[in-house]
Formats: structure tokens, C-alpha cells, sequence
């Protein structure tokens, strides 16, 4: 497969690209080749490369509650806060749940760290990408019939 590379993007701009696979990778091993043909500096930098499976959903519901959590002082920087979210995964049925969800929250909540994708081309949907990782429990509430809520509280990882 064949990534196109991007420079002179500005972080504040978002310069994140996003590339999925067409098919499922099975293999051990996986060699990335990132060139830039018709860059004149014959190279290109990444600052961060993520490797993972795709889980994917609607979208965070409205109202997900924003807190900042203060670090403490260290040396480099005055105050390392990190913004963390309340946040909730819902109208999800139980098979969905069981078969999908429950394995990405077992991986989660075990210290791991994971990518929210922004989705540009829909109005309600989220617009910022976040890497984060668990804090505390995943919580799965019953709302009616077989529709759950799952209740997730993430810390940015800086």
C-alpha cells in the first residue's frame, strides 16, 4: 500500500494523517517505507507513528464533561496539565458490546494508550484527535431494551 506523504503542515493545523488498510494485517511484522519523492529536502519527519486496530463508533455523545488535571512542577515545564474527559459511548447493543467493545476496554484499561480520529466530513461529530488512555473503569449503563451507554474518563497522553 502506497501512504501519501504530507509536509509543511503546522501542528495547531492538525497535521495528522489517517490510513487504514484495506484488509486486516496478519502479519508479524510490518515494514513502513514513508518516502517523498518531490520533497527537495530528501526527507520526511514524523513525530508520532500509531499501529493499531480500528474500533470504530458513532462518536462521542454531547456533553462530554472537560476537567484539567495538574501534574505538578517539574523542572521543564511549570505545569504539565493534562486535559481529561468524561465521556459517553451510546445507543451500543449488547452484541456489539460483547463482541467488540468489551475486548477494546479489557486492552484499555490495562495502561494502554489509544487514538480518538476526528471525523471532518459530518457536522456533529468530533473534530479534535486525542491520544489517550484510561482512567479508573470503563462503565457500561443499561438504558432500554438491549441499548447501553459505555461511560469512559481518558487522560491525554503528553
Amino acid at each position: 500500500q502506497t501512504i501519501p506523504a504530507y509536509s509543511g503542515v503546522a501542528k495547531a493545523t492538525g497535521g495528522m494523517v489517517v490510513f487504514r488498510l484495506s484488509s486486516a494485517v496478519t502479519h508479524t511484522v510490518i515494514h513502513i517505507e514513508i518516502t517523498s519523492t518531490g520533497n527537495p529536502a530528501g526527507y520526511v519527519q514524523v513525530s508520532n507513528l500509531i499501529l493499531g486496530t480500528a474500533v470504530e463508533w458513532d462518536g462521542i455523545d454531547v456533553g462530554a464533561e472537560v476537567s484539567y488535571e495538574n501534574q505538578g512542577q517539574s523542572y521543564l515545564r511549570k505545569f504539565l496539565t493534562k486535559p481529561t474527559w468524561k465521556i459517553n459511548l451510546s445507543g451500543m447493543d449488547t452484541t456489539s458490546y460483547y463482541e467488540v467493545w468489551e475486548d477494546f476496554c479489557l486492552a484499555a484499561s490495562d495502561r494502554r494508550g489509544f487514538l480518538f480520529i476526528p471525523i471532518y466530513g459530518d457536522t456533529f461529530q468530533q473534530k479534535r484527535s486525542a491520544f489517550v488512555s484510561m482512567v479508573g473503569a470503563p462503565k457500561m449503563t443499561f438504558i432500554t431494551g438491549d441499548i447501553y451507554t459505555l461511560e469512559l474518563t481518558v487522560t491525554t497522553i503528553q
